[in-house]
């Protein structure tokens, strides 16, 4: 499948007001998704949004650990006060 045809397509699609219309990836057509009884439920992408929210978080907690040059005993450096060898 040439993904800008699918996308032209289903917009298109969309435009014309078939708002139903989504790609089944069985047959690699674009079809009425409702009749095909192909549903993605809310809790899926609920869920998706939940975790790629924790991962962007996660990132910019330990970016921010990265960008300030310092260690913390959390990360796996030295606790202030103690002695460097």
């Amino acid at each position: 499948m040439d993904p800008i045809d699918v996308i032209t397509e289903l917009r298109s699609r969309h435009d014309k007001g078939e708002m139903n219309a989504g790609l089944n990836l069985f047959t690699g057509k674009i079809e009425d998704t409702m009749k095909k009884g192909i549903i993605e439920p809310l809790s899926i992408k609920i869920q998706a949004i939940k975790s790629a929210s924790e991962v962007a978080m996660m990132l910019l907690r330990i970016d921010d650990v990265v960008a300030s040059g310092k260690s913390s005993p959390a990360m796996g450096g030295m606790p202030q006060g103690m002695p460097e060898y």
